[in-house]
Formats: structure tokens, sequence, C-alpha cells
């Protein structure tokens, strides 16, 4: 009893300092990503931890791995908005991403496949695309979010041939039906210039 209260007492102390990332030592980091993957804790003091965690580049990967498995939904939405800082290898490791991809998939929430996106990009965009192959593009904001993902990393992913071929099939994926929004016309012309690149080749 006596441990787990001068625990609860680390963390309260602690949770006053989480604003200030850069000022926590290692010992208060390694509190820091204890109290974020706590799933009886405080939400608010687990999202200051994960703020915190991504603001030094501090988590471990098992740590993001659970964390993307929260079942809080804000901490949930939090580390995924937060990716590119708590994932910190580069380029991001392909199974890491296959499996935050499932994640999204698996989810009821569609916020989740809408800020995986976002982050995966983030963090590489020839990966991201690879990785995103496989994600569930029934919902019409994650399609507008990969295709202006694409239309604004286009010169990067135009350099590789294979990964042009991805980008192209992926614009038509998410460009499919009757229905013309701006942002499906920017999508079919950086898809219509992808493939004039291809022809030229």
């Amino acid at each position: 009893s006596l441990d787990v209260l001068s625990e609860r007492r680390r963390r309260q102390s602690l949770s006053r300092r989480l604003k200030d990332p850069d000022g926590l030592s290692q010992s208060d980091l390694a509190t820091a990503e204890e109290t974020a993957l706590d799933e009886f804790e405080d939400k608010h003091w687990r999202k200051l931890a994960v703020l915190a965690l991504a603001r030094r580049g501090a988590a471990s990967d098992e740590a993001v791995r659970s964390l993307l498995a929260s079942r809080e939904q804000g901490v949930q939405r939090l580390t995924l908005s937060h990716l590119p800082e708590l994932h910190t290898l580069r380029p991001p490791d392909q199974d890491f991403l296959a499996e935050c991809v499932a994640i999204a998939n698996d989810s009821d929430d569609v916020g989740l496949a809408r800020r995986l996106i976002i982050a995966l990009f983030g963090m590489d965009a020839t990966t991201a695309l690879t990785a995103l192959a496989s994600l569930d593009l029934s919902e019409v904001g994650s399609r507008r979010r990969l295709a202006d993902a694409i239309s604004a990393a286009e010169h990067e992913l135009a350099r590789d041939p294979a990964t042009r071929e991805l980008a192209v099939e992926m614009l038509a994926r998410c460009t499919r039906g009757d229905e013309t929004p701006s942002w499906k016309e920017r999508a079919k012309a950086c898809r219509a210039r992808l493939l004039e690149l291809a022809s030229d080749v």
C-alpha cells in the first residue's frame, strides 16, 4: 500500500511538470511513459505524458505500440497525431506501419485512419504510400486525405517507377465514383501527370 501511495505521489508531482517537457529528467520520462500507458490513469495526465514523450522523442517502441492500441480513444488519437515524433526511426519500420494500418482498419473510429494518413506522410511519403496500400478506403474522408497527401508529395513519389505506379493506383481508388468535388479534380490532375510521366520514360 505504501508503494502504491508513493507511486501515486510521484505521478502527481510529475503531472505538474509535464507542461515543460524540456526540463524532464530521464527518470521523469520513464514515469511519464508509465503514466501514458496506464489505462486506469486520468486521461488528461495520460495525454500530457504522451505529448511530453513526443516532444522529447523519448517513447520506447513497445510503448508506442501499446498507446496505439489504447482503449481510451483520446489517447489513441493523440498518439497517431504525434506518431512522427513518437516513432523516430527513419525510414519508419514497415512492420510497425503495417500494425498501425491494421489498427485503423479494425477500428470503428474513422478519425484514426485520417490521422494515420497525415502522420505517415509526415514521416516518409514513399514508405507511407506502400503501407497505406492496405488501408480501408471505404470512408470518403480517408480517401480525400490520402489523395491530398499523394498530390502534395507528387514530385517525391514520381522519382521511382514502382512508387509512381502505386501512386497512380491509389489515386484511382481515391477518386472512384461519379461526383467530382474540387479535391477529386486535383487528384485526377495529379494522376494524369504521373501517367504522362510514365509514358515519357
